[in-house]
């Protein structure tokens, strides 16, 4: 199940391929939102006139992260996350509002291979369109509205820098219109003159890397070069009109001097006749932006950016014909956080996100519903990945170092919301990859696991005081790396779930929890298997949640379902709008009752996104299935229990496939499930989907075996029993022509025993004392051979 599903309706009529996505939310029981833009360069944005805003797509989060997928919107005051599906993810497309059909239009761009699809946005979501004749999408181009002819005009080169073409969009079809005008180029700029009715298209690189400076406009014939001294020779700048003035404005851009970069940062205005530079205090950075023209507010808009090493600023700025003035800078997780974590800080009421930098300190961000702030800079050098916890009794950070860096081992440090202090230097041993939580019925932060410097996976428990450390416990879960803790606060214990362990090459789903003194195993039924995962504790719905994660079991290993744990069984409540991802980060902000999840990573790269998740109130489990070792004949017997129990409906699965009832396979849609004489072929992982008043939630998996019986019906016609006993044993020989090495199994006082076929008969001595025993043949019961005999005293 997710969050979204998306469906694609395609027809074909006068040889145009219409795919048109219609988003439909799926049963769920959570409720997201996207809420963080992200620092991201070379995206598109047009002004929506309609629906007053500035609409965003695409663009970059830099080297080695995900490249966004999502459209959102600028009213003046904040970006808004508005749809996350719709075109796949790309950097530099061209995007501009068609204003009579009242839709902005979007086409290529780069980041891979791309189809012919021309994309527009309505206003509540993304349609595409594909024609047999278009403009190559992954060419170098520019696009703007021609408003007095109804066209959307496009200009460009298609591959390399030969072949400049003229495409037109009419909302029906593209048509090629010219190849002459300006010479091949990428990097250029255009946008219309409203008061004009003509395209204005400045700069750009050509083949050689020729910087141009020339001007040209478009009167819907034919290009024209208008020879005006102005701005230097660039590419990479911004072009906008500004209708409340009759100019249209240009900023930034870069050119090279042999092999060194020059960053322009000047502002200058074209009013059709002379370019005039304006001279101003301050300035965005040279590049990478996205503009629109809010015709609304009579202001240009740049957003993103990126400075001289083209790192994403993540900054909005606004031009108002006077001065340029700087809204925000857009700061949270960032795409090269490694050592990172989140916690709620309930003393001061924020989302806190702890990150250490490459280049700078340890960083503290807060999150206040809409943004993110940076609190401070300082503190411990090398925080160890993932690995700090709120003690909400003394209103302090707790932080862990790591010297897997080569940064200072066994340092505790510990933030009050002003100043760092370092706390102690003697600790546990040096690690990395542990797992946090602050115990808060025992007044102490709890850490678990890791993997140390010889690549030994680790085991012992620590508990810290405020003062100093102590070695809590030294058996209990197995050693493991990135496994995942919370404090639960209604049943008063720590509760630990999953890691990794053997090279990561087989994962733990076992559950367990720490009630000050000792760790107590309570479930080997669970979400799927998996490490690097989150868990918070839900004070409202009084549960612990778990989201995210890494697995070996499936194709691309990356989970995205939300979890909840009651203390007596694991409950899959949805999987989530955002992407499945390894290593996120999460606290649970218990002011606003919202769960928060940013940041982690997949083979893409890293995610730099914030989300917020409500969770309220949902159905939830109190009786699982459970696992099951059968053999070949038996019945399988699955039970589940939901709360509430009234006016559900069951869909029970196999490995993730729905089952249907048939002549062996009884309640698929019921709360029990059974199935008479199992074969090899029933053998997985088990689970039921429960939907209560729209709300569809699942058990954990079940894994259920099945072995083959070496005793077959056609080979028993002279099968017997005979119970025999010594002093201190009884047993059972079983007498048959099956095959040597074969397997039977039979019960021994209602205890299942299994025996290999040696000789055509099968032995079990069981260290029993001598008396009456039950002994009963249960495979291979369709052969009609489960009897049963009474052993003598």
């Amino acid at each position: 199940m997710k969050g979204w599903n998306t469906r694609w309706i395609i027809g074909s009529v006068l040889g145009i391929q219409l795919c048109l996505p219609l988003s439909v939310r799926s049963q769920s029981c959570a409720h997201e939102e996207s809420l963080y833009l992200g620092a991201r360069d070379d995206a598109a944005a047009a002004y929506d006139r309609s629906r007053r805003a500035v609409v965003l797509f695409g663009g970059t989060y830099g080297s080695n992260t995900q490249n966004p997928e999502d459209t959102w919107q600028y009213d003046g005051s904040r970006w808004t996350n508005i749809a996350l599906e719709g075109p796949p993810h790309r950097s530099s497309p061209v995007m501009a509002y068609d204003s009579d059909r009242r839709v902005v239009v979007l086409y290529g761009g780069h980041g891979g291979p791309l189809d012919r699809r021309t994309w527009e946005w309505d206003g509540q979501r993304w349609q595409s369109v594909r024609f047999e004749h278009s403009p190559d999408p992954n060419g170098g181009y520019s696009m703007a509205y021609d408003e007095a002819r109804h066209q959307m005009v496009l200009f460009g080169v298609p591959e390399g820098y030969v072949n400049p073409q003229t495409w037109i969009w009419d909302g029906v079809d593209w048509t090629l219109v010219t190849s002459e005008g300006p010479s091949g180029r990428r990097g250029h700029s255009m946008d219309y003159d409203s008061r004009r009715q003509r395209i204005v298209l400045f700069g750009g690189t050509t083949e050689d890397y020729h910087y141009s400076d020339e001007t040209w406009e478009w009167d819907g014939a034919v290009w024209r070069r208008l020879f005006a001294p102005g701005p230097h020779a660039r590419a990479g700048h911004v072009l906008v009109h500004d209708r409340a003035r009759g100019v249209t404005m240009l900023f930034g851009g870069h050119y090279y001097e042999g092999y060194l970069a020059r960053y322009l940062n000047d502002t200058w205005e074209w009013d059709g006749h002379r370019w005039r530079q304006r001279h101003v205090d301050s300035h965005p950075s040279s590049g990478g932006w996205a503009r629109a023209y809010d015709a609304d507010r009579a202001v240009t808009v740049l957003t993103g950016g990126h400075d001289d090493e083209n790192h994403p600023l993540g900054e909005t700025w606004e031009w108002d014909g006077t001065s340029w003035r700087w809204r925000f800078t857009t700061i949270g997780p960032a795409p090269r956080d490694r050592y990172t974590s989140l916690t709620y800080d309930s003393w001061r009421r924020q989302t806190l996100y702890i990150r250490r930098t490459t280049s700078r300190p340890t960083e503290i961000l807060g999150w206040d519903g809409e943004q993110w702030r940076l609190l401070t800079t300082g503190g411990p050098e090398y925080p160890s990945d993932r690995v700090s916890a709120f003690d909400s009794a003394r209103g302090v950070v707790v932080v862990m170092t790591s010297a897997t860096d080569g940064g200072t081992v066994d340092q505790t440090w510990e933030w009050e919301g002003q100043d760092w202090s370092l706390r102690a230097t003697v600790g546990p041993p040096d690690r990395w990859r542990p797992t946090m939580a602050y115990d808060a019925a025992r007044g102490e932060t709890l850490l678990f696991g890791g993997i140390n410097d010889s690549n030994e996976y680790l085991g012992d428990t620590w508990a810290w005081n405020g003062e100093s450390w102590r070695l809590a416990a030294e058996d209990g879960p197995s050693p493991r790396s990135a496994p995942s803790m919370a404090y639960d606060a209604e049943r008063q214990v720590v509760v630990l779930a999953g890691g990794a362990a053997n090279n990561y090459n087989s994962d733990t789903v076992d559950t367990w929890e720490w009630n000050g003194f000792s760790w107590r195993q309570i479930l080997t039924v669970g979400p799927e298997t998996r490490w690097g995962h989150v868990m918070v504790f839900d004070p409202r719905s009084r549960r612990v949640l778990l989201f995210g994660g890494h697995t070996w079991r499936e194709s691309d290993g990356y989970l995205d379902g939300l979890w909840s744990w009651n203390g007596r069984a694991w409950t899959r409540v949805a999987e989530l709008l955002l992407k499945g991802r390894n290593t996120p980060t999460a606290a649970f902000d218990s002011d606003r009752n919202r769960l928060i999840i940013a940041g982690g990573h997949d083979l893409g790269g890293g995610f730099v996104d914030t989300w917020e998740v409500d969770v309220a109130d949902w159905p939830e489990f109190v009786a699982a299935p459970v696992p099951s070792d059968l053999v070949e004949g038996a019945t399988l017997t699955l039970s589940v229990e939901a709360d509430p129990p009234d006016g559900n409906s069951f869909q029970w699965r196999r490995d993730g496939v729905p089952l249907a009832d048939d002549d062996r396979v009884h309640g698929s849609h019921t709360a029990e499930l059974s199935i008479s004489s199992v074969d090899l072929g029933h053998a997985g992982e088990y689970d039921v989907l429960v939907n209560e008043g729209g709300c569809e939630i699942a058990t954990g998996l079940a894994r259920i075996t099945v072995e083959e019986v070496g005793i077959r019906c056609d080979e028993v016609a002279d099968f017997s029993a005979t119970c025999f006993q010594d002093e201190i044993h009884v047993g059972l020989r079983l007498e048959s022509p099956a095959h040597d090495g074969e397997r039977v199994a039979f019960l021994v006082d209602g205890r299942r025993v299994r025996a290999k076929v040696r000789g055509g008969a099968a032995y079990k001595l069981l260290a029993t004392s001598p008396g009456p025993h039950a002994v009963e043949v249960v495979d291979p019961q369709a052969c009609g051979l489960a009897e049963s005999f009474d052993c003598p005293p």
